[in-house]
This record gives C-alpha cells, sequence and structure tokens, in this order.
C-alpha cells in the first residue's frame, strides 16, 4: 500500500487514510467539537468510527488504488 502523509485541512469526503494500520473511507466531514474536523469513517467491513482533529494533523492517504475500500 502507498501512502502519503496529508494534513486534515486537506482532506475530502472519498479520500482514503490509514489510521493504526487499518484502511478507511472519509464518509463524512464536520466541525469538530472540540478540535477543528470530525471526520466519519467507514471500514471495508462497513463499521463506522470517527476522528476528530486540527486541520495541521497529518493523516496516511492512501494512494494505492489496489488497497481502496468500495
Amino acid at each position: 500500500m502507498t501512502t502519503e502523509k496529508m494534513e486534515a485541512y486537506s482532506l475530502e469526503v472519498g479520500d482514503q487514510i490509514t489510521i493504526q494500520g487499518e484502511v478507511y473511507r472519509i464518509v463524512e466531514i464536520e466541525d469538530g467539537d472540540s478540535l477543528d474536523y470530525r471526520f466519519i469513517l467507514v471500514d471495508e467491513e462497513g463499521y463506522r468510527r470517527h476522528v476528530e482533529a486540527e486541520s495541521t494533523k497529518k493523516f496516511a492517504l492512501v494512494l494505492d488504488i489496489q488497497e481502496a475500500i468500495g
């Protein structure tokens, strides 16, 4: 899997990121409660979770299409 570190402010709905070795697709972006952004994520099995981040927090954006979540 090929990834590139990207700041939270540059991520978009549909992007895929890795968190602790797991791949998630961003399905929604909201204003965070205590931080700048709340990302609503779904994994390859359809489980949802969220993560909040400051705009400058870096995430590993998945670039390799073969690892894509449909």
